[in-house]
C-alpha cells in the first residue's frame, strides 16, 4: 500500500475501493488507514455526489472539498440536480482521498 500512496502526485486522488482492489487489503481496513492519514493531515478529502438521471450519459457529478459545502449544495437545490432536475443520489456519496503536497524538511 505504501507504494500505491507514494506514487500519487500532489493533488491526485485515490478511492478506498481502488486502493483495496490494488492492495488486496479489505475495504474497511483501507478506509480506517486513509481516515487516519486525513486526521494526520497527510491526505485531504473530496466528496462526490451524482444525480440519478435515467440516461447514464447524462448523469452529473458534483465535487466538494468538505461536508458543509456538500450539505449546503444538497439543501439549496432541494435534493435535485441543478443541471437536469433528477434527484441527487444522497445514498451513494463517494469520498476521494487526495494527496497533499507536503514540503520535505532538510
Amino acid at each position: 500500500m505504501d507504494t500505491e500512496l507514494t506514487i500519487l502526485r500532489p493533488d491526485e486522488s485515490i478511492s478506498p475501493q481502488s486502493l483495496s482492489r490494488k492492495t488486496r487489503i479489505p475495504y474497511p481496513i483501507i478506509e480506517d488507514i486513509l481516515s487516519s492519514l486525513v486526521f494526520e493531515s497527510s491526505l485531504g478529502v473530496s466528496f462526490i455526489i451524482f444525480c440519478t438521471n435515467d440516461d447514464p450519459d447524462l448523469v452529473h457529478a458534483f465535487e466538494f472539498p468538505d461536508k458543509k459545502l456538500l450539505r449546503d449544495f444538497i439543501v439549496n437545490n432541494k435534493f435535485t440536480c441543478p443541471d437536469c432536475d433528477s434527484q441527487l443520489n444522497t445514498k451513494n456519496i463517494r469520498v476521494a482521498f487526495i494527496k497533499k503536497d507536503i514540503p520535505v524538511s532538510v
